[in-house]
């Protein structure tokens, strides 16, 4: 496989990603700082890693990961999503009520970059089951943080020019990107 096409691909699993960081810039109501930018870093460690791990574990668990990653991607994202439209029904109600949600703390990210990596470790699969090799763990990882981080920055622009309850948003569309992963594989 060429440089264009693992690049392609990259851009590919870089999309849900870029979602979620979308999604995750919108709702956070703590102040914002550079540090929330180490979500991105995360999001690509787990999906280089993951990517990785799908790769290793082609010849030995294939017929597992494939009958479950789609459930497992769309039951984290539909978790987290159901929570955040809670927190911004909460904010409607209680428009005075101070109340503050932070879609970045410890189990969020790591649910939430598990279950946007989920495909990561299906394309590894597949690169090693083609005889591809595992270095295209480099260029996943260079695209998605560059999206990522790009989502971050677009979603905090949005916020500050409307005032409004975005969990609501931010949880609908990672309910949507878990319903677009589990229709990608239930109809394969």
């Amino acid at each position: 496989m060429g440089f264009l096409s693992t690049l392609l691909i990259a851009i590919s699993l870089s999309v849900d990603s870029f979602s979620v960081s979308i999604a995750s810039s919108l709702c956070c109501s703590e102040k914002w700082n550079g540090k929330n930018y180490l979500f991105a870093v995360v999001l690509a460690v787990f999906q280089a890693g993951l990517f990785c791990l799908g790769w290793i574990l082609a010849f030995h668990f294939q017929y597992l990961i494939e009958s479950l990653d789609h459930w497992i991607a769309f039951g984290l994202l539909s978790m987290i999503g159901l929570n955040m439209i809670r927190e911004g029904v909460i904010k409607l109600r209680h428009p005075n009520e101070e109340r503050s949600y932070n879609p970045f703390t410890f189990w969020n990210v790591l649910l939430l970059a598990v279950g946007s990596s989920i495909d990561a470790m299906a394309v590894g699969i597949a690169f090693a089951c083609a005889g591809q090799d595992w270095k295209a763990a480099y260029i996943i990882a260079i695209a998605t943080l560059l999206f990522s981080a790009l989502g971050l920055f677009l979603g905090q622009k949005l916020k500050r020019g409307i005032k409004f309850p975005f969990e609501i948003v931010g949880g609908v569309i990672l309910i949507i990107i878990g319903v677009k992963i589990l229709i990608e594989h239930l109809t394969c």
